[in-house]
């Protein structure tokens, strides 16, 4: 019994350890990410500075589940746009042509700015898994929420009939109306960021 304690300690405790480094890594290291439009300009994450929070959510084109969330992510930044908070998609890697990143905007009618991150530097700095992963940070790059958008999904493919929690969305709630966020961090399920 004592060892199995101390592994579910030495567990907890790594998982702590992780979470404080994403969250140091980003902090110290935002301002030096530079990202790149799909008309190949270059976005820096300086921009935040301006917002009252950045909602920064991983997509990959073809997967479903990104294609799935399009309209939800849609109807968020709309209204939370009006109280500062900003919604950026990336799109980690090479591994997309902006011909198919403008063909996701088109097709699922994105109303926020997209991104490559082709070092994958800043899935890296905030310790992204999967896609759709969403991350809220403040405008100092302090880590507010990370994971995933409600309960949906509850596994690659599946889908509730009715979301019965909306964890992301209770989070920015609770940032423009300057409460804690009692769900911080969830974990996204998605298709994997290789």
């Amino acid at each position: 019994m004592f060892e199995i304690m101390n592994k579910i300690i030495a567990i907890l405790f790594f998982i702590c350890v992780e979470m404080v480094s994403a969250q140091n890594a980003f902090e110290k290291n935002y301002s030096s990410i530079q990202l790149t439009t799909p008309d190949q300009k270059i976005f820096s994450l300086n921009e935040i500075k301006k917002n009252t929070a950045s909602v920064f959510v991983f997509l990959l084109p073809d997967c479903p589940s990104c294609q799935s969330y399009s309209l939800t992510l849609n109807q968020l930044c709309d209204q939370f746009k009006p109280s500062g908070i900003q919604f950026y998609g990336v799109f980690p890697g090479h591994y997309n042509t902006s011909e198919e990143m403008n063909e996701f905007q088109s097709r699922y009618h994105i109303r926020f700015l997209l991104m490559t991150d082709p070092e994958k530097k800043l899935v890296k700095s905030l310790g992204a898994k999967v896609s759709p992963e969403v991350f809220v940070v403040d405008n100092h790059g302090k880590i507010l929420y990370r994971g995933r958008i409600d309960d949906w999904m509850y596994g690659i493919g599946k889908k509730k009939i009715s979301v019965n929690t909306h964890e992301f969305q209770d989070a920015l709630n609770a940032i423009v109306h300057h409460q804690p966020i009692k769900v911080p961090e969830t974990k996204a399920i998605g298709c994997i960021i290789e």
